[in-house]
């Protein structure tokens, strides 16, 4: 937990706690929390753990986030974006996100549109503006988790889709006896490239199109015509 808190952290949570009483919707969800402002980070600590929660850490930079969102696979961050370091909030969101399917509630002081448009790849749960009361941080985190399950993560499913439709052949090269039993119905139409059938030699082609280059010629082609004309 960072060590340098803003002397105004106290005014961030706003006024408006809840009571230490579990939230069913809440109860065991796995959350991460990241936050440098240890008051902050200590306030939402409390307030999910009362309605319910598991928070699986607590963290004050972006690495440290991707790190153990790596390690505890929580089902939600809620992400500060406005970190020390040289990476920022957003960037460990858009990590987290493409590396584990994690997406994250964005809890921080309001953020101009560049900084929106870049977090949009983290497809975030929600946005969460300070200064917050406990009452709003959980009405946030329980309607994030209501669309998080109404809406599963994009990246998800397609590494499910990926997964099913993938080849498994394990580690040695593949074969065509291999591709045949995963697509037999495409390999049919493919032929083995791997041996071929022997080409024609040059002589037999030059025999086989002979007659009909000399037909060609005998019924007047238009390069004979031509030579005809200029002869006379």
């Amino acid at each position: 937990m960072s060590a340098n808190v803003e002397n105004g952290g106290a005014s961030v949570m706003a006024s408006g706690t809840v009571s230490a009483r579990p939230v069913a919707r809440l109860d065991g969800q796995r959350i991460l929390i990241v936050e440098d402002n240890q008051f902050v980070a200590r306030q939402c600590q409390r307030a999910l753990t009362d309605a319910g929660c598991e928070v699986v850490d607590v963290v004050t930079s972006a690495d440290e986030a991707v790190r153990v969102a790596l390690e505890r696979r929580p089902q939600l961050v809620l992400m500060d974006i406005y970190l020390p370091g040289k990476r920022d909030g957003v960037d460990a969101a858009i990590e987290i996100f493409e590396r584990c399917g994690i997406r994250s509630i964005f809890a921080s002081a309001p953020a101009d549109a560049v900084v929106k448009a870049r977090a949009e790849i983290a497809r975030p749960l929600a946005w969460l503006p300070k200064p917050f009361s406990d009452r709003k941080l959980l009405a946030t985190v329980e309607s994030a988790i209501v669309n998080a399950e109404a809406y599963p993560s994009l990246l998800l499913k397609s590494a499910a889709r990926d997964a099913k439709n993938a080849i498994n052949i394990g580690p040695k090269c593949a074969t065509r006896a291999d591709l045949k039993e995963e697509l037999p119905d495409v390999l049919t139409e493919v032929p083995d490239l791997r041996n071929p059938p022997p080409a024609s030699p040059p002589s037999l082609r030059r025999l086989t199109f002979a007659p009909l280059y000399e037909k060609w010629l005998a019924a007047g082609s238009p390069t004979n015509q031509c030579r005809r004309q200029k002869c006379h």
